[in-house]
């Protein structure tokens, strides 16, 4: 059991420490090549963002388990179902996510506390996180059945694939290219593409 432990424990702490230092970073470059109000405009965009990652969240690890009971069994034929299954109902949810959040955006942004001088910056960054909220959604998802199929490591790698690409793409984007914080939500969504096609 220690190993066990240690062997799915570790990768997991790796890859939620890399993300927090992500999202330190991504909030310096933003801050340094954009200015304070962008740093705002993303704080009032992390609850629905947050909501989001729930719903995928609950997706990715009631199917992990599922599927680790099936592999336990010998059952593949059964843990591909739930694969596709779990696969299906990411890209569903998403979906909706998607078309509800970019039509309702402002109203939604207004809400959690979005002011005139804010509301600019929470639009742009925003409507490129949602346009790439399935590929959030099935990433996230691919790396729970990653660890649940024993491959806590590959799951780990694909998140810090996504983690660096992120980090290198920042600058580039905001300083180099001039996009600001778009640029930053560019950023963001390349890196989840490359750790997507890693996972798969």
């Amino acid at each position: 059991m220690g190993r066990l432990l240690w062997q799915f424990a570790v990768p997991s702490l790796i890859a939620m420490s890399a993300n927090s230092i992500y999202n330190l970073c991504d909030s310096m470059f933003i801050g340094q090549g954009v200015g304070p109000l962008a740093i705002a405009g993303i704080a009032i965009s992390f609850p629905f963002m947050s909501i989001s990652s729930a719903f995928g969240a609950m997706l990715g690890v009631g199917s992990a388990a599922q599927t680790s009971i099936a592999m336990g069994e010998d059952n593949k034929r059964r843990g591909l179902i739930i694969l596709g299954n779990m696969l299906r109902m990411d890209v569903s949810i998403a979906l909706c996510f998607t078309i509800f959040g970019l039509r309702f955006l402002d109203p939604v942004l207004r809400l959690f506390g979005a002011s005139d001088q804010t509301l600019p910056y929470a639009h742009d960054y925003m409507q490129i996180i949602i346009a790439g909220n399935i590929i959030t959604h099935v990433f996230l998802g691919l790396c729970d059945q990653l660890r649940a199929t024993g491959n806590p490591a590959q799951s780990m790698r694909a998140h810090l694939i996504a983690v660096f690409v992120n980090l290198i793409l920042d600058p580039i984007f905001i300083f180099g290219l001039d996009l600001g914080i778009r640029g930053a939500a560019f950023a963001t969504v390349l890196g989840q593409i490359c750790g997507l096609v890693y996972a798969i």
